[in-house]
């Protein structure tokens, strides 16, 4: 059993960094205790869970439990997850009955679920027919990763503007290229923490709109973001990078930062680009619906 550490996608006016608290990373056997605020700390919620990344999702098994029924904004995060990880292919159709059934609820809430989702592009409502899961287009994946930069360029800003970079230093601790604190394997653990890093440093900004942006964006590339994730060499390169960004920042070089910053997204947006149509569509997850 291994513990990961997520960041919560928690948007609202920053926390002043006044009390000292640990957080606590394990890889195996080896506990990383980064020493952190307080206000950064609560952001974050371990889970604990067992890394087996060839388990298939079990069909007709919802994520969360039904024992209460769930809320909207649950079905919503539920569905949206569900999207993401391609456990409900693209382009299939669902419809209210469908889902309501699945989560065992009215359709009332599906339906506000569903709406919000639509909003946010990640399907599509058609009358008396149902809702269409958006394809993925990798073209307009590209494009989010181009607003990418400048957003997590503005988060490097942000930061040159504090005057306590404790939080940061830590950071750098963590990706420290000798110690491979998360390992150089390709795993769930490690695309948690690759994907962290970038919203720990979006949420030490203390920019809360920053970091909205930076959530909307990575709920559009996440799929092709994680398919296309780099090899074991490629892996250790990521270790470097994201060292030599946190310490450019406390050396206060704010070109050489971004610089650096761009780098490491154009490599993952090549990555990206490289997805094939078998593993969007070709992964054996996908969740029916009856």
């Amino acid at each position: 059993m291994n513990w990961i550490v997520r960041i919560d996608r928690h948007i609202g006016p920053p926390e002043p960094p006044d009390h000292r608290a640990e957080l606590v990373f394990a890889h195996q056997d080896k506990a990383i205790v980064s020493h952190c605020s307080e206000s950064l700390a609560l952001r974050v919620r371990m889970l604990k869970t067992e890394l087996n990344t060839s388990e298939q999702m079990p069909c007709m098994e919802p994520i969360i439990s039904v024992v209460n029924k769930p809320t909207a904004q649950q079905i919503y995060e539920n569905l949206r997850e569900l999207i993401i990880s391609l456990h409900i292919a693209p382009g299939s159709r669902v419809t209210e009955n469908q889902l309501a059934d699945y989560f065992q609820v009215s359709r009332t809430p599906v339906r506000a679920a569903l709406q919000r989702l639509e909003s946010e592009g990640f399907l599509s409502i058609k009358s008396k027919q149902g809702c269409f899961i958006r394809n993925i287009d990798l073209l307009q994946i590209s494009q989010y990763y181009d607003v990418r930069v400048s957003i997590e360029n503005m988060v490097l800003q942000e930061i040159t503007r504090l005057k306590d970079l404790s939080e940061l230093r830590a950071l750098a601790d963590l990706w420290q290229p000798d110690a491979l604190n998360f390992g150089v394997t390709v795993s769930e653990q490690l695309k948690e923490a690759e994907e962290n890093f970038h919203y720990q440093l979006a949420v030490i900004s203390e920019n809360s709109v920053l970091l909205q942006y930076l959530n909307d964006i990575n709920g559009h590339i996440r799929t092709v973001r994680r398919l296309g994730f780099p090899t074991t060499e490629s892996i250790k390169d990521t270790y470097g990078e994201h060292y030599r960004i946190c310490q450019l920042l406390l050396y206060r070089d704010l070109p050489a930062a971004q610089d650096e910053m761009a780098n490491h997204i154009r490599k993952s947006q090549d990555c990206a680009s490289r997805v094939t149509l078998h593993q969007l569509y070709g992964s054996g997850k996908t969740v029916l619906f009856s």
